[in-house]
Order: C-alpha cells, then sequence, then structure tokens
C-alpha cells in the first residue's frame, strides 16, 4: 500500500511539472503570425516588384484606350449623321 502511494505521489508530480494550460487563442494568433510573416514579406516584394515592372507600360496603355474611345465616339457621331 505505501508503494502505491508513493507511485501516486510521484505520478501527481510529474504530470504537475509537465501540465501547462492551453495557449489562448492570441497567444496562437501571435505565433501564427510570426511563423508567416517571412513568407508575407517576400510575397509582399514580388508584388511590388511586379508592380515597378508594368509601370512604364501603364501610361502606354492608358493612350491606346484613349485612342480607342476617341474612335468609338467619333464613329458614333458619324452614325448619328447619316
Amino acid at each position: 500500500m505505501l508503494q502505491a502511494l508513493t507511485d501516486d505521489r510521484r505520478s501527481s508530480a510529474h504530470r504537475s511539472v509537465h501540465w501547462s494550460p492551453p495557449a489562448s487563442p492570441l497567444d496562437l494568433t501571435r505565433k501564427a503570425i510570426r511563423r508567416y510573416a517571412g513568407y508575407v514579406q517576400v510575397l509582399d516584394a514580388q508584388r511590388l516588384h511586379q508592380e515597378a515592372q508594368l509601370g512604364p507600360s501603364r501610361p502606354r496603355l492608358k493612350n491606346y484606350v484613349d485612342a480607342v474611345k476617341l474612335l468609338l465616339a467619333g464613329r458614333a457621331r458619324h452614325s448619328r449623321s447619316r
């Protein structure tokens, strides 16, 4: 009987040392953010790089769109005059 009590005491002492309360959702969120922060930075850098590559072509694209709008407006005016 004494052996059983001693074993039970050791077992409960062992459990109390290794038991920790569950993490709060806020702690879990913070850990996830830290873990994936590097990935987000890489994706953001890639996005900025792609935007920089598109930068010079945007004014040219706007010119094409403006030209098409001008042609369509002229065509609409021409069809109304007939």
